[in-house]
């Protein structure tokens, strides 16, 4: 295909990288404005998913491997990989110029172990490199498939064949210049020839997939550690195939090389299953080699179509081993190339898999010959292969990257709601109150700011004439809308009087901190139920570390702002009564000194509430406690007989004690950086036999912008998002373009503008 007809392909690829990378806003939004590249890799992120397994990153490299085969020349690459001692080395040596001194001397041939071939050697047409254009584009490429420049071959067949059998360790550039480490195998070797210009390609001579004893390899991840031989074997096997993988998106065709006695092993159909997935429309041709003189062609082209079909090889070839005294008996008439090679015994291998096959010692037709292969196999063609093949991969990848964003929406949505839940049910578990049957659990009050207020104002306004203190009694209740510090400023008064008010203050305190009469929630005690609550792990809060006190710290800011902004009070007029019958139950003896004693005991405990910051450093808290709890045990405690309710007004406290965690949830929901639930589909709670539905929030919305749970997003995500549909048509389109444009007369007759 001409660059001329590879254009149309440019301008789609390219909104299809931006649709991936893009945010997805306006009507077309998730709810958070995530792109699909980020939904693929906070997921990734969530689940723990390396580099190695990303989604993300295989759809980033598809797209970048498309764009490079769209804008390539035509300057096609047939890798010749495959078994160990198949004679692969050989096999590319026969396309190599013959005369003395040239590059066929620089291939390293041979079954020794120094012999073998341990790096990627690639023989290039003599033209392409005085070409700027495919020799930049190749250089480019080849650093960005290696990971480092790529080095020359040397001119001297002795230092050529060291560099072949290299498999030390070196100091190299990578693609971003910066200095590297890395191992021969990673530094492929580049070589030119002139006999290459007449076939038109280039050959790719790949190390094999097994590997011998090579003393030289060790583990780059632990050099010093002392391995069975075995182990190191399959160590080195694996690097190799990790590596060869990746070359293999540079070549444009595949030849596959065997020795007939190796037809049958499995790594044969591993290589055959890995080339098709990473370039699953290039041609890949299979190569039997050394076939003993015993069997004829039919036999083994029957054979190797048996073993091989379903990978669909484009070509079958086969040579005859050669060595011995008649190693030429079944190929009496072989090409020139080959014949005039006195110095060398190079393998023939002619075509098997077409009708009529072949029957040496008959002649065989010059077309079948592998050595006429570069002039069969069209430039143009093959880079069309290797297009079709770059943008088939990218739809895979892109489909499942799809697939798999709309499964993580699915479960990040379930995520959200498990949080909700989890958030939901630790305030719940503080506000239980402890006296309570199990079979009738109720919730009791949080003692806010507000509620301390009002019981104080309440006291002031229904107290006798001789229970009047004074404004000392005022200032204790504007202390509750000022600083902590505030309270803490008393009136002149008898020193007597001031130790008893201080001692039923600090025995309210202490009563406070230790779980009796209420219960005193810190940042750290929320966390803490937040981790009880999140069975299935998904706040991250089993070990203290960076996530646990990014929670802590939205945790005490969601404390504040609830002590800040909380307006839930109780029935005024509930509350006057039960304040007025506490005034009218004081024994007589306690009222001295009009009242200021008893008032300041009645007092002590609203005090405690609002000096219990003091003792976490001036942190807020929140206080859970019955007004009864407060006011009934501290007068009990000061020799006030009020703690029994016979007789008590009864206070609605039960529903401003819901309102209040229906607050306290919402807040709490905000500073971790959610979205509330909406007013149609609250939070449940479960209490008791019941399920209850949590109330709008009387506090202001105030979200954090940031979410502090990884993998949780900051509202319910749609799994119907119309920009994918689109990525997903623009994926279609471009394979269309690809089709109209392959099938071109410019592209089927291979004219045009080569670069």
């Amino acid at each position: 295909m001409s660059k001329i007809s590879r254009e149309p392909l440019a301008d789609p690829l390219a909104q299809i990288e931006l649709d991936f990378h893009a945010q997805v806003l306006g009507a077309q939004a998730l709810g958070d404005g995530t792109s699909l590249k980020s939904l693929l890799i906070e997921r990734e992120k969530t689940l723990g998913i390396g580099p190695e397994g990303s989604l993300a990153g295989q759809i980033e490299l598809a797209m970048a491997h498309a764009r490079t085969m769209i804008e390539s020349p035509v300057c096609p690459i047939v890798a010749v990989l495959g078994m160990l001692n198949a004679g692969k080395s050989s096999l590319v040596a026969t396309f190599l110029s013959t005369s003395k001194g040239t590059s066929a001397g620089r291939v390293l041939i041979g079954s020794a172990n120094t012999e073998g071939t341990h790096r990627f050697v690639l023989w290039l047409p003599e033209s392409w490199r005085s070409n700027s254009v495919i020799w930049g584009f190749l250089s480019k490429r080849l650093t960005e498939v290696f990971g480092c420049e790529p080095e020359e071959l040397a001119e001297s067949p002795e230092q050529a064949a060291e560099q072949y059998n290299d498999l030390s360790m070196r100091q190299v550039l990578d693609a971003s210049g910066r200095l590297v480490t890395r191992g021969a195998l990673e530094v492929p070797l580049v070589a030119s020839d002139p006999q290459l210009d007449r076939l038109g390609i280039a050959l790719m001579d790949c190390p094999d997939v097994q590997t011998g004893l090579m003393s030289g390899w060790h583990s780059e991840s632990d050099p010093s550690r002392t391995t069975r031989l075995d182990e190191l074997s399959m160590a080195a096997s694996q690097a190799r195939f990790v590596v060869l993988e990746r070359s293999a998106l540079v070549c444009s065709a595949y030849i596959v090389v065997l020795p007939a006695n190796a037809m049958h092993d499995q790594t044969v159909s591993r290589l055959l299953k890995m080339l098709e997935a990473k370039m699953p429309h290039v041609q890949r041709i299979l190569a039997v080699n050394r076939v003993p003189r015993k069997y004829d062609s039919l036999e083994i082209s029957h054979e190797m179509r048996t073993l091989y079909g379903f990978s669909n090889p484009s070509r079958i070839y086969m040579a005859y081993h050669f060595e011995g005294p008649q190693r030429r008996e079944k190929l009496q008439c072989v090409p020139g190339e080959i014949s005039d090679r006195n110095d060398a015994h190079l393998p023939a291998f002619y075509r098997i898999d077409r009708d009529p096959v072949p029957q040496p010692p008959a002649p065989v037709d010059d077309a079948a010959w592998m050595l006429r292969l570069g002039e069969q196999l069209q430039g143009n063609a093959l880079l069309s292969d290797a297009i079709d093949s770059s943008l088939t991969n990218l739809k895979i990848a892109m489909v499942r990257g799809l697939q798999t964003a709309r499964d993580w929406i699915a479960e990040s949505n379930g995520r959200l709601a498990a949080v909700h839940r989890i958030i939901a049910q630790a305030c719940l578990d503080f506000s239980l109150d402890p006296e309570a049957s199990a079979s009738q659990p109720k919730i009791r009050l949080q003692a806010s700011r507000q509620v301390v207020e009002q019981i104080a104002e309440s006291l002031e306004r229904t107290a006798p004439w001789w229970a009047k203190p004074g404004r000392w009694m005022q200032r204790l209740a504007q202390a509750s809308k000022d600083s902590v510090g505030y309270a803490t400023s008393w009136m002149k008064m008898p020193t007597w009087m001031i130790d008893r008010g201080n001692t039923v203050g600090q025995w309210a305190r202490t009563r406070l901190q230790r779980g009796e009469g209420g219960k005193v929630v810190t940042a750290d005690v929320l966390v803490d139920a937040l981790a009880k609550s999140d069975r299935a792990g998904i706040l991250g809060l089993d070990q203290r570390g960076i996530q646990r006190e990014r929670i802590r710290e939205a945790c005490q800011q969601a404390i504040e702002r609830f002590q800040a902004e909380s307006s839930t009070q109780l029935d005024p007029e509930q509350v006057d009564r039960l304040t007025a019958k506490l005034w009218e139950r004081m024994p007589m003896g306690k009222r001295i000194l009009s009242g200021v004693a008893p008032a300041g005991i009645l007092f002590a405990p609203l005090l405690a509430v609002i000096m219990i910051p003091l003792d976490f450093g001036g942190s807020s808290v929140l206080v859970f406690a019955s007004l009864k709890e407060l006011l009934f045990a501290s007068a009990a405690g000061f020799g006030l007989m009020l703690a029994t309710g016979d007789g008590m007004p009864q206070l609605a406290e039960s529903e401003s004690a819901w309102q209040q965690l229906s607050d306290l949830v919402a807040v709490v929901t905000d500073q971790l950086g959610l979205v509330r639930k909406s007013v149609s589909d609250p939070t449940e709670v479960t209490l008791g036999p019941t399920v209850r539905k949590l109330a709008p929030s009387t506090i202001g919305a105030n979200r954090q912008p940031t979410v502090c749970i990884q993998g949780i997003p900051s509202s319910e995500r749609s799994s119907q998002v119309p920009a994918w549909e689109s990525l997903s048509i623009g994926l279609d389109r471009l394979q269309q373009t690809y089709q109209q444009t392959s099938r071109s007369p410019a592209a089927r007759s291979g004219q045009g503008e080569v670069d």
